[in-house]
C-alpha cells in the first residue's frame, strides 16, 4: 500500500535450500555471506527471499484457519492451544532433541572426568596413561558433539519462534481489518502497534528456553542419583539448595508476568499518545504545545518506568543468582564433606563442579530464564488473545434488491447514551442520485457506516444490492504516489484513468506538480493541500467500477468553481447510470438530484425533490438557501499528458549509518546514566565481583592441592579449618557483591534510558515540519517502541553478560596459563582467531541489524494507516490486498532477520568448534607435557575450559549481540541530535502583544526545497490592525501555505512584521503562543472534552462552558452523562467531523488571542452553523486581526478585505466592494456567477 517494490529487482533463491547435511551441520552455508559482508557494505539488495517455510502468508494462513476452528469448536478458544496444533510437532521433535543432547552427550562429560581424574590419585595403579588419554579423547568428543548438537538446536528454535511471531503477527493485522468500529476506537494504533512490536516479539526468543522448564528439572534428578552413586550422600546437598530455590524462582517468574502486564498497559498509552503527537504534531506546533506535551510523555514515559524498574531489579537478582547460586551449592557439598571429616579431593571436587555447572545452567540459568520468559509470554498471549476475541463486523446482507433499503433502522456508536439514528426508513432505487444534508452532527455521516455495515444495527433492516465504492468525509491517503492512491489495487486503464483525474479536476494539479501523478503524496497526504487530497480521495472512488457510490461530503474542501466542475462532469454524468448517495450542505446542487433527505437529530425529517421541499417550507432548506454557496465557471485549462510524466520521484529513505557502532554512541548512552564516575563504577563492580568468582574456584584447586600435600606432609602452614574459613569468606563476599552490582547495573541502565526516551521526544518535538512530511510515522514511532522497548529490556541483559563473561573468559584464561604457562601460547592465537571472527561477523550482522530495523518501519507505517482509512479499505474489499502488503512487508523482515539468526548461529558454532579444539590443546598438553602431579589443576584446567567452551562463544555472541542492540541505541541517539527547527529569534514578546494585530508581508517567498517550485512567489502586502481579511483562491493557490509562513512552520525569504516587529527576531514559542489558528484538519486527542479545549488546567470550567455556548456545542456537551469530562476517542472518532471543527474553534474562542486565522475551519459544517459561526466571529473577535480562508464567499464577503490567490501570488487585495467595481478582476467574475444572493 505504501508504493511497490521496484520490479527490476531480483528476489535470489535462499542458500539454506540448496545447501546439504553437513552444510547445515557445519554452518557452512553462511559463510559466503560473510565473506561479502567483510569486503562490501550489506544493504537490502544483498538479501535473499525468504524460506518457504516462513514466509508470512503460509504461515498466516495456517494459524488463521486453526484459530478460526478454534472459536467454532470451543466455547473458550486458546490461543495456546491454537499454536499448539500448527507449531507442536515442531516443537516437540526440538525436545528430543534436546534430549539426547542434554541427558547422554552432557552427562557423559562429568563421568569421563572423573575417570581422567583418578589418573592423579596419589598411588593408583588402576588407570594408565593411555587410558588416560582415551578418556581425554572422549571428553573432547562428547563437547565436539554438544557442539554441533547445540547450536543446530538453538538455530532451529529461534527459527520457530521467528515463524511464531510472522504467523501471529499476520494473524493480528487480519484481524484489525475486521474490527467493529466501536472496537477500533478502544483498540488504538498504539495498542495494536505494542502488540506488534513487543507482544508477539517475546515469540522470538522466548521459545529458546521453554524445554528446560521440563529438562532442568529431569536433569538435576538425573544428577541427583549420579551424583549420589559417584560421591555420596554429601554431593547431593546443594542440589537440594538449587531445588529449594526453584519456589523463589517460580514467585519471581509470576511477579514479572505481572510487572510485564502492567508495563504492557503504559507503554500501550505512551506508544498512543506519541502517535496523536505525531498525527497532530502541526496542530501542537502552531500551539505551542510542544513543552506541555513533552511533560506528558515525560509522565508517561515515568509511570512505564515504574513498572519496568521493578521487574529490572528482579531480573538483576536473578542474573546474580546465576553467578553465586551454583558456588553456593558447590560450597555446602565441600562444608558438610569436610565437617564430617571427609578430606577433599580432585575427583570429588571436579566431578561435582562438573556436574553442578551442568545443573546451573540449566536449573539456576535456563530454567528461571524459562519461567520468567515464559510469565511474559502468557501476559503477551492474554493481551493477543483479548483482542482476537473483540467483536467485528458483520457481513453486508446482499439481496436482489438493487439500490438500498433501510426499514426502521436504529443504531448508536458504541457507550453512547442515546440513539444516534431512530427510526430510519430508505428505499434508494438503482441510478438515483440521492442527497443527504442536515446540520453538523445529525447522523449523515453514521448513515453512511450503516449502509457500509460499519456499525450494526440495533432495530431494523438493511438490503444491499450489488458492489460499493466509497469516499470518506476526511480523505484518506498512503504513502504512495497519487496514482497508486487512485488506483488502489484496480487495473490501470489509460482512457479510464485519463476520465476520472478529468471529471475530478486533478488535470491541474498534476501539470502543476513536478512529477505529475507520480508524485508521492507522503504519509496521510502531508505533501498536498486539503482540496487536493479531497479529489484524490474522491477519484479512487470514482475510479473503482461499482453499483452504489458513498460521497461523504466530497465537495466542502474545494473551492466553488471545483465543486461545481465535480459535481456536474463527475456526479451527474460520469455516475449518471449508478446509484449515488452524496452528503452535501450546498444547495445549489440539490435542484439537479433525484430526491433529498433532510437529517436532524438521526432522524429524516423531510424527504422529497427541492421542489416538493419548497413547497413544504422546510426550515433548514430554507437556511441552506440564504447561505447558498458561491459558484464560478472558471475554466483553468491545462496541457497535461499523463505520458509525459515518466519521471519517478525518489522516496526519503530511512538514514543508515555505516560500519561498526560509534565509540560516541557507547560514550552517549553511558553519560545518559549520569555523570562518568557513576559509570566507571558500575564497570568496577562487575570487575570486583569477576575476580572474586574466580579467586573462589582458583583457592579451591589450592586447598585440593593442599589436601593432597598434607596427605605426604604436615608442614603447611594453612590448615583445613583455616582454608574453609577463606573459602567461606570469599563465597559470602560474592553473594553481597554481586547483589550489590546487578541492582546498581540495572538501575543505571534504567535511567540512562529514561533519559534516551525523553532527549529524544524533545528533539523530534523541536524539529521541523519538513522532517515529519518526509518521515513516515512508523520510522518515529519505530523508535519510541521497538528501539526502546530494546533498550529496556533486552540491551541490559547483553551488556551485563558481555562485561561479566568477558571478565570471566580473561581470568580462566589467567588460571590455565598459571596450571601450564605454556598454554599462553595457543591461548593468544585463539584469541587472535577469535578477534578476527568478531571483525568479520560483526561487519555482516551488524548492517543485518540495522536493515532490520528498518525494516519494521514499513509493517509500523501499514498498521497505522490501515486502521485510519479502515471504513474505505472495507469498502473497496480491499483487506486481502492489503494483508499481502502486510505479507509483503513481513516478508522483507523475514528475510534480514532469518540472515541475522543464521549468521549469529554460525558465529557462535566456529568458536565454539575453536573452544573445543583450545580443550584438547589444554588437555593433552597437561597430560604430555611437564610433570604435572596435582590432580586438581588439571581438574580446574580442563572444568575451566570446559565451560570456556559455551561460556566465550556465549560471550563472543552477546558481545555481538550488544554491538548489534547498540544500534537501538544509535538509532535513538541519531533522534536526540536532529537539527531543531530554525529559531533566529531571542526576543520574548511582552505580555499583551501583539496590541494591534498588524500583519506585513514584504516580499516572501517560499519552496520545500531548492529542488521543488516556489509555493509563494513574492507576496507584498499589509493587513491593518483588527481588520479581517478574507483569503480566496483555487486549491492548491498557496492559502494554507501563506499560513505556514506566518507561523514559521517552512523556512522562507523575505520578512513578516507584526504590529512592525520581525517576526523573525521573535522566539517561536512567543510567536506561536500569540497566534490562534482553527486547522483545516481538525485534530483532537484522546482524552476528555475537557483536556482538549484545555490541555494544560489553564482556564476556569466556566470559561469552557462559555466557549462551547458560543460556537453552538454547550447543549451537546451537557447532554453527555459526564458534561466536560465525557471521553474523546482516539482522534475524535465519537464526534463528526463537523463537530471536531466546532470543539477547535471553541479551543480558539477559550485562547481569545488578538490575531484568529481560520484555514477553512467550516468547510465541514451545515451552512446554518457557518452562519452561527461566523457571527461568534465578528462579535467575539471585533477588536483583534482574523484572516479567513474560505471556500464559501459569502462567508468572507463582508470581510473588510479580500486577499485573491493564485499560483502563489497575490493577484487582488481590496475591499470587497472595490473588487467588485473591477469589471476584469478575477473576484468580480467569482462573485458574478454566485448570483444575486450575495
Amino acid at each position: 500500500m505504501e508504493g511497490h517494490p521496484d520490479p527490476k529487482t531480483k528476489i535470489r533463491s535462499h542458500p539454506k535450500e540448496k545447501a546439504n547435511y553437513l552444510s547445515h551441520w557445519f554452518f557452512c552455508w553462511e559463510l559466503p555471506f560473510f565473506y561479502k559482508g567483510y569486503k562490501k557494505q550489506i544493504t537490502e539488495e544483498d538479501l535473499y527471499g525468504p524460506l518457504k517455510d516462513h514466509k508470512s502468508k503460509l504461515l498466516g494462513d495456517k494459524l488463521e484457519e486453526a484459530w478460526l476452528t478454534e472459536l467454532k469448536t470451543q466455547k473458550n478458544p486458546s490461543l495456546w492451544r491454537t499454536l499448539r496444533k500448527v507449531f507442536g510437532l515442531e516443537f516437540f521433535l526440538y525436545g528430543l532433541i534436546l534430549v539426547v543432547e542434554e541427558l547422554i552427550v552432557r552427562m557423559c562429560q562429568p563421568l569421563l572426568i572423573g575417570k581422567l581424574m583418578s589418573y592423579y590419585t596419589p598411588n593408583q595403579t588402576t588407570i594408565s596413561k593411555n587410558e588416560a588419554c582415551i578418556y581425554a579423547s572422549f571428553v573432547v568428543f562428547a563437547s565436539f558433539l554438544y557442539v554441533m548438537i547445540g547450536h543446530s538446536y538453538a538455530l532451529g528454535l529461534f527459527h520457530l519462534g521467528m515463524k511464531i511471531r510472522v504467523a501471529v503477527s499476520s494473524l493480528v493485522y487480519r484481524k484489525s481489518l475486521k474490527l467493529s468500529q466501536s472496537t477500533i476506537a478502544d483498540n488504538t494504533a498504539g495498542h495494536l502497534l505494542n502488540l506488534l512490536a513487543n507482544d508477539v516479539g517475546r515469540f522470538e526468543y522466548n521459545v529458546a528456553n521453554v524445554h528446560f522448564l521440563w529438562m532442568g528439572p529431569l536433569e538435576t534428578l538425573v544428577i541427583c542419583g549420579l551424583t549420589y552413586w559417584m560421591l555420596g550422600a554429601t554431593a547431593i546437598i546443594g542440589i537440594a539448595i538449587l531445588l529449594g530455590f526453584i519456589p523463589v524462582q517460580v514467585y519471581l517468574a509470576k511477579r514479572v508476568s505481572v510487572y510485564r502486564l502492567r508495563t504492557a498497559l503504559k507503554t500501550d498509552k505512551r506508544v498512543k499518545l506519541m502517535n496523536e503527537i505525531i498525527t497532530g504534531v502541526k496542530v501542537i506546533k502552531m500551539y505551542s504545545w510542544e513543552k506541555p506535551f513533552a511533560k506528558l510523555v515525560e509522565l508517561a514515559r515515568k509511570l512505564e518506568v515504574d513498572q519496568i524498574k521493578i521487574s529490572s531489579y528482579l531480573r538483576g537478582f536473578n542474573m546474580a543468582c546465576q553467578i553465586f547460586l551454583g558456588r553456593i551449592a558447590v560450597f555446602f557439598c565441600i562444608l558438610v564433606y569436610v565437617l564430617i571429616g571427609g578430606n577433599i579431593e580432585a575427583q570429588y571436587v571436579y566431578v561435582l563442579t562438573s556436574f553442578y555447572e551442568i545443573i546451573r545452567l540449566g536449573s539456576v540459568i535456563f530454567l528461571p530464564m524459562g519461567m520468567m520468559e515464559m510469565g511474559e509470554t502468557i501476559t503477551s498471549v492474554k493481551r493477543i488473545l483479548e483482542f482476537l476475541k473483540q467483536p467485528e463486523i458483520t457481513s453486508i446482507r446482499k439481496s436482489n434488491h438493487e439500490g438500498i433499503k433501510i426499514n426502521n433502522a436504529c443504531v448508536k456508536w458504541d457507550k453512547s447514551p442515546k440513539n444516534t439514528l431512530t427510526n430510519i426508513n430508505l428505499n434508494i432505487k438503482s441510478n438515483q442520485l440521492v442527497t443527504l444534508t442536515g446540520a453538523v452532527g445529525s447522523g449523515k455521516t453514521t448513515l453512511l457506516h450503516v449502509i457500509l455495515q460499519e456499525i450494526p444495527l440495533l432495530e431494523g433492516s438493511l438490503e444491499t444490492g450489488g458492489t460499493i465504492s466509497y469516499a470518506s468525509q476526511q480523505p484518506w491517503l498512503f504513502s504512495a504516489s497519487i496514482r497508486d492512491n487512485i488506483l488502489f489495487g484496480e487495473k490501470f486503464y489509460q482512457s479510464k484513468y485519463d476520465q476520472v483525474t478529468k471529471v475530478c479536476s486533478l488535470e491541474h494539479d498534476f501539470a502543476l506538480l513536478p512529477f505529475g501523478d507520480r508524485s508521492l503524496v507522503g504519509e496521510r497526504g502531508v505533501m498536498l493541500s486539503g482540496g487536493q487530497k479531497s479529489r484524490i480521495n474522491l477519484a479512487r472512488a470514482i475510479y473503482k467500477d461499482a453499483d452504489l457510490y458513498l460521497l461523504d461530503d466530497p465537495l466542502s474542501a474545494v473551492d466553488a468553481h471545483v465543486g461545481k466542475q465535480i459535481f456536474e462532469n463527475c456526479i451527474r454524468n460520469y455516475l449518471k447510470n449508478k446509484t449515488t448517495i452524496l452528503i452535501t450542505h450546498q444547495i445549489q446542487h440539490l435542484d439537479n438530484t433525484d430526491i433529498i433527505y433532510l437529517i436532524e437529530n438521526g432522524k429524516i425529517m423531510e424527504g422529497g425533490t427541492l421542489l416538493e421541499l419548497r413547497e413544504k417550507n422546510t426550515g433548514f432548506l430554507n437556511v441552506l438557501e440564504k447561505s447558498s454557496d458561491v459558484q464560478n465557471d472558471q475554466q483553468i485549462e491545462s496541457k497535461y499528458n499523463l505520458e509525459e510524466s515518466k519521471e519517478h520521484p525518489q522516496e526519503v529513505k530511512e538514514s543508515q549509518v555505516t560500519g561498526a557502532v560509534s565509540n560516541r554512541v557507547y560514550r552517549d548512552y553511558f553519560l545518559a546514566g549520569g555523570p562518568f564516575l557513576i559509570g566507571f563504577i558500575v564497570i568496577l563492580l562487575h570487575a570486583m565481583v569477576q575476580t572474586i568468582a574466580v579467586g573462589g574456584d582458583y583457592f579451591l584447586s589450592f586447598w585440593v592441592n593442599l589436601e593432597q600435600d598434607n596427605a605426604t606432609s604436615s608442614h603447611n602452614v594453612l590448615t583445613t579449618d583455616n582454608c574453609l574459613y577463606i573459602y567461606s569468606g570469599l563465597t559470602l563476599l560474592l553473594v553481597i557483591i554481586a547483589l550489590v552490582c546487578s541492582l546498581c547495573f540495572f538501575r543505571f541502565c534504567i535511567t540512562t534510558s529514561t533519559n534516551l526516551h525523553n532527549n529524544m521526544f524533545r528533539k523530534i518535538v523541536s524539529c521541523s515540519m519538513y522532517f515529519f512530511n518526509t518521515n513516515e510515522s512508523g520510522r518515529i514511532l519505530n523508535r519510541f517502541s521497538k528501539d526502546i522497548g530494546l533498550i529496556d529490556e533486552n540491551l541490559p541483559l547483553s551488556m551485563m553478560d558481555t562485561f561479566q563473561i568477558s571478565l570471566n573468559v580473561l581470568a580462566i584464561a589467567v588460571i590455565i596459563a598459571v596450571v601450564n604457562p605454556w598454554i599462553l601460547v595457543p591461548t593468544v592465537i585463539m584469541f587472535a582467531l577469535f578477534y578476527v571472527y568478531r571483525k568479520i561477523f560483526l561487519a555482516s550482522s551488524r548492517n543485518l541489524k540495522r536493515i532490520e530495523g528498518r525494516a519494521r518501519s514499513p509493517i509500523y507505517s501499514h498498521v497505522t494507516s490501515s486502521l485510519e482509512g479502515i471504513s474505505t479499505i472495507r469498502a473497496f474489499g480491499a483487506q486481502t490486498m492489503l494483508q499481502n502488503e502486510f505479507d509483503e512487508r513481513q516478508d522483507s523482515h523475514s528475510s534480514s532477520f532469518y540472515m541475522f539468526l543464521a549468521c549469529d548461529g554460525a558465529f557462535g558454532f566456529w568458536l565454539d568448534l575453536c573452544c573445543v579444539i583450545f580443550l584438547g590443546i589444554v588437555t593433552f598438553s597437561i597430560l604430555f607435557m611437564g610433570s604435572e602431579n596435582y590432580g586438581a589443576n588439571m581438574g580446574l584446567a580442563i572444568t575451566q575450559s570446559i565451560m570456556m567452551t559455551g561460556l566465550l562463544q556465549w560471550g563472543m555472541k552477546q558481545s555481538g549481540q550488544l554491538e548489534n542492540q547498540m544500534t537501538s541505541v544509535e538509532r535513538v541517539v541519531e533522534y536526540t541530535k536532529l537539527e531543531p527547527e530554525s529559531d533566529e529569534g531571542t526576543k520574548q514578546t511582552p505580555k499583551e502583544w501583539p496590541t494591534n494585530g498588524k500583519i506585513k508581508f514584504n516580499c516572501v517567498s517560499f519552496r520545500y526545497s531548492s529542488q521543488d517550485p516556489w509555493v509563494l512567489r513574492k507576496l507584498i502586502f499589509d493587513i491593518r490592525a483588527k481588520e479581517k481579511v478574507g483569503i480566496v483562491g483555487r486549491t492548491g493557490a498557496g492559502k494554507s501555505s501563506l499560513i505556514s509562513v506566518l507561523f514559521h512552520l517552512v523556512p522562507y525569504q523575505g520578512d513578516v512584521f507584526i504590529d512592525d516587529m520581525n517576526t523573525k527576531t521573535i522566539h517561536l514559542e512567543s510567536l506561536r503562543s500569540k497566534i490562534t489558528i482553527i486547522p483545516q484538519d481538525p485534530v483532537l486527542f484522546s482524552g476528555t472534552i475537557r483536556y482538549n479545549l484545555d490541555p494544560f488546567d489553564e482556564y476556569q470550567d466556566s470559561q469552557l462552558w462559555d466557549a462551547l455556548e458560543e460556537v453552538e456545542m454547550k447543549n451537546l456537551v451537557s447532554g453527555f452523562p459526564a458534561g466536560l469530562s465525557n471521553k474523546v476517542l482516539d482522534g475524535g472518532a465519537n464526534f463528526s467531523v463537523g463537530q471536531r471543527q466546532l470543539l477547535c474553534l471553541a479551543r480558539a474562542v477559550v485562547r481569545m488571542n488578538k490575531i484568529l486565522i481560520l484555514d477553512e475551519a467550516t468547510a465541514n459544517v451545515d451552512p446554518r452553523t457557518d452562519e452561527l459561526i461566523q457571527k461568534t466571529i465578528r462579535s467575539k473577535f471585533r477588536e483583534c486581526t482574523v484572516l479567513t480562508i474560505a471556500h464559501r464567499l459569502n462567508t468572507v464577503m463582508d470581510s473588510d478585505r479580500i486577499l485573491v490567490m493564485s499560483d502563489g501570488c497575490v493577484f487582488e487585495f481590496d475591499e470587497p466592494r472595490r473588487l467588485l467595481e473591477n469589471t476584469n478582476g478575477v473576484f468580480y467574475r467569482l462573485v458574478k456567477q454566485a448570483g444575486s444572493d450575495i
